[in-house]
């Protein structure tokens, strides 16, 4: 993949069985020591310990100064929910006990695994919205100057298969009709759908990123171009899925190729709406008279439920966050600057520059 951000090397330093500690370092508690040896930990995000190593070690204070003394390497087995994981007893110098301390070091995700479904999108002075005589809603006016950094979004919707994925590494609730957290594998290219903003938001953290904003979801679509549809300024049928395309349910992602945007990102005018980082609020110079709700976000796009006026890139719909319904799902983004500080935190391992 084509990536214009430069990325700087992260190096792990690891001396014998003592794991260097870091910014990245997490602190853990023994819970329990089971009958095979392995330890039950609790941790404050078990999603970004799966593989992690770390160390058992207790603190010993002498004549005011205190040290750790290390009694044995670990690496984390199992993520069991996502306060809790077992790890394996690696190498020991003592019988572990129950009060001991654990620190881990996650296990960087290679750059290219965390960005593999991501869309570059370059920063500077998006057009956001529209003068009043391109508009259908007042809420879309006026056209106005945005400052963007350059930033990732998703290529696609959130699919059913990547939110099973962080269900069954969470316990976070299903969403309506799933009987488990297992769905059918013929589901699992579907854009997830029937979770909250705080579902979305939740799923977002726990893949280390955010819902991106409003503006950077429209950005994404619209390019310098100021398209009203990902691939022009006119409506054309069966070009997305909306209502007009008569498929009457979502469809996996990606299905029409022409629902494209000039930076590559699908889906945005049809299949299901999106939830947005945003809180729905006039844009500025709106004077429109219009109740504002601070519990409300900003929902973008198209869907396979309506029709084509409400799938225009500058459309915009506002819902409660603990909305949800069969037609709204979300995709994630992260800004250049966010990631910078994922690499520096070592939750992120940089490429080499080539």
């Amino acid at each position: 993949m084509k990536d214009p951000h430069k990325l700087p090397i992260i190096l792990l330093l690891v001396i014998g069985f003592a794991v260097c500690v870091s910014a990245a370092d997490v602190a853990a508690s023994i819970e329990q020591i089971q009958t095979d040896g392995q330890l039950l930990l609790k941790v404050p995000n078990a999603g970004l310990l799966k593989g992690a190593q770390g160390e058992v070690y207790y603190t010993v204070v002498a004549e005011g100064a205190s040290r750790d003394v290390v009694v044995g390497s670990i690496q984390v087995a199992q993520v069991v929910n996502s306060t809790h994981v077992l790890a394996r007893l690696i190498q020991s110098t003592a019988p572990v006990q129950t009060s001991f301390k654990v620190r881990l070091t996650p296990t960087p995700i290679p750059a290219e695994k965390f960005l593999e479904n991501m869309v570059y999108v370059p920063g500077g002075t998006a057009t956001i919205g529209l003068d009043r005589n391109k508009a259908k809603f007042w809420n879309e006016t006026p056209a106005h100057p945005y400052n963007l950094e350059p930033y990732y979004i998703e290529r696609t919707e959130v699919t059913i298969g990547q939110y099973a994925k962080f269900v069954q590494e969470t316990d976070h609730r299903l969403p309506p009709g799933w009987e488990d957290d297992t769905p059918p594998v013929e589901d699992e290219p579907l854009p997830v759908t029937g979770v909250t903003w705080e579902d979305a938001m939740a799923y977002s953290r726990w893949a280390l990123r955010r819902l991106p904003s409003e503006e950077e979801w429209e950005w994404a679509g619209r390019t310098s171009r100021s398209y009203m549809f990902p691939w022009g300024n006119d409506f054309i049928k069966n070009y997305a899925n909306t209502e007009e395309a008569d498929r009457n349910h979502a469809l996996p992602v990606i299905s029409f190729a022409t629902d494209l945007s000039q930076f590559g990102v699908s889906d945005l005018a049809g299949n299901v709406a999106e939830w947005t980082l945003s809180v729905y609020r006039p844009y500025p110079g709106n004077t429109h008279d219009e109740e504002y709700n601070p519990d409300h976000y900003v929902v973008r796009g198209g869907a396979f439920t309506v029709k084509n006026k409400y799938c225009r890139l500058p459309f915009r719909a506002s819902k409660p966050n603990n909305y949800h319904c069969s037609d709204v799902g979300f995709r994630t983004a992260i800004s250049i600057r966010e990631l910078d500080k994922l690499i520096a935190e070592g939750l992120v391992a940089a490429s080499p520059t080539k």
